[in-house]
């Protein structure tokens, strides 16, 4: 595949003003992609200048994120080595472009690149969706951060296979959900957790990161306050702390192949505010993209096993010794499928309370019952 083809060089200018550390430590594509380059990245960031309302309409949303991304500073660990491969192309028409979009980032997930996905509103998700590679035996997981569903918007544009995925969404406010999202939300989406669960427990959304393969943060669900570079003013959202901490969640998570950053609106961001904030979110990906480390219980020694004892049944949970994070195990119908999936400490302290986790509950039920279709 020739990514000349799909991608257009960067604006030079963004490559000379305020130039920062971060801009010292990625490769960019000023006159065309080099190939030997881009081998050696274990990151590629891709711009969507884009927005999909009914048309193709043209924005500079990545290059105001970039302008901001590049001035910022790395620690003195040696830095993650980037590609910035430039703008995808606009095609004749939406479906044109994000069939594009999604042909590229085919092309790079299967060379193993980690892609930063900058611009383009939500239904940028369906392209990204669409490249996910395909799992034989259980769907992919995909975190959506919005207040609202916006896949149940786009249900009869038919480029993905809903099936194919669990869905999670954060941060959902349940004020915006229609009947319509309500009866899609309960046929594909796995797990919610609400804008009052995130102001309550922030740690509780790096399970569901952990678990994904892809991720993607809407400036929407971001308080119009920290975030006024969003088409509509949503008074209530996430802090731009919260997104800041979740991003560098998606960082850490190592099966995660691709974080998106859309919906935002440069209109509306006067003081380029938004921008630095989204700059700000990305960087702290790739902070936590350094310091992944790959582990699972059933498949290394250092962790520590618990069985907690319940009136009619026992629960299992694992703790790793050397990041401290959890996991818990879910039977299934067929005695040699037991899984463990990510969990949070608080899930064990509900089981200590003898209370079966919400999350265990979900999971048992949503793989058992697929066992037995």
């Amino acid at each position: 595949m020739n990514f000349n083809d799909y991608f257009d060089p960067l604006d030079p200018r963004l490559t000379y003003e305020d130039q920062g550390e971060f801009l010292q430590s990625i490769h960019i594509n000023r006159n065309g992609i080099d190939q030997r380059q881009l081998e050696e990245a274990g990151i590629a960031l891709v711009g969507v200048p884009f927005e999909f309302a009914g048309e193709i309409n043209p924005s500079d949303a990545p290059d105001r994120i970039r302008h901001e991304l590049y001035k910022l500073a790395f620690d003195q660990r040696k830095p993650p080595c980037i590609y910035d491969l430039g703008n995808i192309r606009q095609a004749a028409t939406i479906r044109e472009t994000l069939f594009g979009l999604s042909e590229a980032l085919d092309a790079l997930f299967t060379r193993q690149k980690i892609v930063l996905l900058l611009g383009g509103d939500s239904m940028t998700n369906l392209a990204t969706l669409r490249s996910i590679p395909g799992r034989e035996e259980d769907p992919a997981c995909y975190a959506l951060a919005e207040p609202v569903l916006s896949l149940a918007e786009y249900s009869g544009f038919d480029m993905i296979a809903p099936q194919k995925f669990h869905f999670y969404q954060l941060g959902n406010q349940a004020h915006f959900y229609t009947r319509g999202q309500k009866q899609w939300a309960q046929s594909h989406v796995q797990e919610t957790y609400r804008l009052g669960k995130i102001r309550n427990h922030l740690p509780g959304v790096e399970p569901y990161l952990r678990g994904c393969h892809g991720f993607s943060l809407s400036a929407r669900v971001i308080k119009h306050a920290d975030a006024p570079g969003q088409k509509e003013a949503y008074p209530n959202g996430i802090y731009s702390e919260d997104a800041c901490q979740m991003a560098g969640y998606a960082g850490l998570a190592d099966n995660l192949r691709i974080f998106s950053v859309l919906d935002y609106y440069p209109p509306h961001d006067r003081t380029d505010q938004t921008a630095r904030l989204l700059a700000q979110v990305v960087w702290y990906f790739i902070d936590g993209y350094r310091s992944r480390y790959t582990e699972h219980p059933y498949h290394q020694a250092h962790f520590r096993k618990f069985l907690v004892n319940l009136d009619d049944h026992s629960l299992v949970f694992y703790k790793s010794d050397r990041t401290s994070r959890w996991w818990m195990e879910v039977p299934q119908d067929r005695p040699d499928r037991q899984r463990a999936i990510p969990c949070h400490s608080s899930d064990y302290d509900t089981a200590c309370r003898h209370e079966i986790p919400a999350r265990w509950l979900r999971a048992y039920q949503k793989l058992n019952t697929r066992d037995r279709q």
